[in-house]
């Protein structure tokens, strides 16, 4: 069985958004600690959101195409 190669950033650094954030486990990060300190579980989900922008823009493209075949299955 052939192996994918891939090049460029670990996968933890693409959904980290660079290395140095990566380096930093997750719990440990002050955005996520912002998060699970955050008083008012309406206004937490938004607070994590802005701790993905990694993920998010890697993630963009794959969105936009599940969207467009999910609004064309009859």
């Amino acid at each position: 069985m052939a192996r994918l190669a891939f090049s460029g950033p670990s996968w933890k650094e693409r959904v980290a958004g660079d290395a140095a954030r990566a380096s930093v486990p997750p719990e440990e990060r002050p955005a996520i600690q912002r998060v699970i300190n955050e008083p008012d579980p309406r206004r937490r989900p938004e607070l994590y959101a802005r701790t993905q922008p990694g993920i998010h823009a890697w993630m963009r493209p794959l969105m936009k195409l599940l969207g467009g075949a999910a609004a064309s299955d009859p």
